[in-house]
């Protein structure tokens, strides 16, 4: 019975496909009759019996599969349709009836040209119709990025809305609009197919919110924004009023959508969505930076779509916020990154929410734990590049107070180091901080290697908190000193090519031999913090790693004796006491660590 049951519900939960096998199976039937028939004598009669079978198949199959889907069938994507399911519809059509949804749309922001000359006419069912257009939504969507066409991006829509990657779609929407170009609409031929299949599929799936998102996408492909707004928020309601198991993602393509049109509520559906997220039991934390970063990792859809980040200060997130928007207006192709999407108003239990765009890829961490350095260079590159372009007046709170907070990282009960210790190091930093005192300050990117991702052939800007500005090479350091998979002589062309690119987007040459000198003075300062920050409890996985990022700065010590040996003949006696120092901190937090 279960082999039964499973080809019953392979039939039934896909009607296109069993009409198809229906019509196929009519098919020796029609050939039987082709060659049977007088022809001649008859010709309607004959053509009829020729045809009328397999199409009566395929209709008649259909219509019974799409009706004992709806009414016999339920699976966890697909609700069975129950009577009183279209009163309850009709309700919350009758809700949405006086609210405006063309007044919602900002025009100012989807303003586009008058047509003109546009490519070509945008088709559903067939390959875009541009010469040496390869196919793939990826590839549509780069070659889209490159010629800076809508009619590209809105090809590039249609597929990824064929493979329900609906966030890809929103994206590459939101790039068309912006364009403010002519934009194509679809074939009138297959709008009118796709409407009428879809209003099909609305009508008999009253709970089911899916069909409601295709209507929102297709109506916003075909330029008519008011009714997607409509069939988005149409599609929200009948979740919740339905409790359906997908109505967080339906949510979040509400928002999605109301993001791309720049709808004059957009927030107000974005604080509504964070409002459900938080009620969820369980936010992952996506990787280990100070401030968690977490995703829904229970759902497939959310988990590789928004992301959520927590700070106790409001005014903190929108900083960040608009360092994002800021760099993504200047980065060069090669590079992007996380775009925001909304920042609550109120705190939930302490703690406001920065909703962000996730790309999925590896990070630059991971790759390191396959020694792939691969995408080294254009991270560094990268780097140098915000280092060069963030003016120092956008970064909120200037200059660290490098000293301060070195006593502070020393003396954290986290770290839990005997005072003696923590006062030998202090009296030994002096030429450390003096050196650090001679280099350019810049923007504190926090470029350890989990900071960065790598999606295909983009290098994706992670957490671009905007607080202090930093000594330059401590983002370097950040980036190749937070563990020990990187040998020195590949470290050693990362500095080489951050001097090189720093100068290429800057203008300024930086010396070579003083920039080593402040590097390794750099990995003693920060080997520190990280130490120290990965010491808290709320960080235990980290506790691994002190050793490591410690044992890094007693080399960086050795290889400056090697480098700068005048350097260290004058200050050999505090270089010997940070050593000293460093040896029994690493001593003390490998002792805890295996606790």
């Amino acid at each position: 019975m279960g082999g039964v049951k499973q080809v019953y519900d392979w039939l039934v939960s896909r009607p296109l496909r069993t009409a198809g096998l229906a019509f196929y199976a009519s098919l020796p039937y029609s050939v039987y009759a082709f060659f049977t028939s007088d022809i001649q004598d008859d010709f309607a009669a004959s053509l009829a019996k020729i045809v009328f079978p397999p199409a009566a198949a395929f209709l008649g199959t259909g219509i019974a599969a799409e009706l004992l889907k709806t009414f016999a069938y339920e699976d966890k994507f697909h609700p069975r349709t129950r009577l009183g399911d279209f009163s309850k519809r009709k309700k919350i059509k009758k809700s949405l009836e006086n609210i405006d949804f063309e007044a919602r749309v900002n025009r100012e922001f989807v303003q586009l040209e008058k047509p003109g000359s546009v490519k070509a006419v945008v088709s559903y069912f067939k390959r875009p119709a541009f010469p040496d257009t390869p196919g793939g939504a990826d590839a549509l969507a780069q070659l889209a990025g490159k010629e800076k066409d809508p009619a590209i991006f809105l090809s590039a829509v249609v597929e990824y809305f064929k493979q329900d990657k609906y966030d890809e779609a929103f994206l590459q929407l939101d790039k068309a609009l912006q364009a403010k170009k002519a934009l194509p609409k679809l074939h009138s031929l297959d709008w009118r197919v796709l409407q009428l299949t879809n209003q099909l599929d609305i009508f008999l799936n009253p709970r089911d919110p899916a069909p409601l998102i295709g209507a929102a996408f297709l109506n916003a492909i075909n330029q008519r924004f008011g009714s997607a707004l409509y069939y988005s928020s149409l599609a929200r309601h009948t979740a919740y009023e339905f409790d359906s198991a997908f109505k967080l993602e339906v949510h979040c393509l509400g928002a999605l959508m109301n993001h791309t049109l720049n709808s004059t509520v957009s927030e107000d559906i974005w604080k509504g969505f964070i409002h459900e997220v938080r009620k969820q039991p369980v936010l992952e934390r996506v990787s280990e930076t100070k401030n968690p970063v977490r995703q829904l990792k229970d759902s497939r859809f959310l988990a590789g779509t928004v992301i959520f980040k927590d700070k106790k200060s409001r005014v903190d997130l929108e900083a960040e916020k608009e360092l994002n928007e800021y760099l993504s207006l200047r980065l060069p192709d090669k590079f992007c990154v996380a775009e925001p999407f909304y920042t609550t108003e109120s705190p939930v239990d302490g703690l406001h929410t920065l909703a962000m765009r996730f790309m999925p890829g590896e990070t630059f961490l991971e790759k390191l734990k396959k020694y792939d350095y691969s995408a080294l260079e254009d991270t560094v590159d990268c780097l140098a590049f915000i280092h060069a372009k963030v003016p120092e007046g956008m970064v909120r709170k200037g200059r660290v107070k490098l000293g301060l907070k070195l006593k502070h990282k020393l003396v954290d009960s986290d770290l839990s180091i005997p005072k003696s210790l923590a006062r030998k190091f202090v009296q030994n930093y002096r030429p450390v901080f003096d050196s650090l005192q001679d280099t350019r300050f810049v923007y504190n990117k926090d470029a350890h290697p989990e900071n960065w991702l790598i999606a295909g052939d983009k290098i994706v800007v992670l957490d671009c908190e905007n607080e202090h500005l930093v000594p330059m090479q401590f983002d370097l350091v950040n980036l190749l000193e937070y563990s020990d998979l990187l040998p020195d002589k590949v470290k050693d062309r990362a500095i080489d090519g951050y001097i090189g690119s720093y100068k290429k987007y800057s203008g300024t040459e930086l010396n070579k031999q003083e920039f080593r000198l402040i590097y390794f003075n750099s990995v003693i300062t920060r080997a520190v913090s990280l130490c120290s920050a990965w010491s808290s409890n709320d960080r235990r996985s980290m506790h691994s790693q002190r050793p490591v990022v410690i044992n890094n700065a007693i080399h960086a010590i050795s290889r400056l004796k090697q480098e700068h040996r005048d350097y260290c003949r004058k200050y050999h006696s505090y270089y010997v006491a940070l050593e000293e120092s460093l040896a029994e901190i690493k001593g003390l937090v490998s002792v805890q660590g295996n606790h």
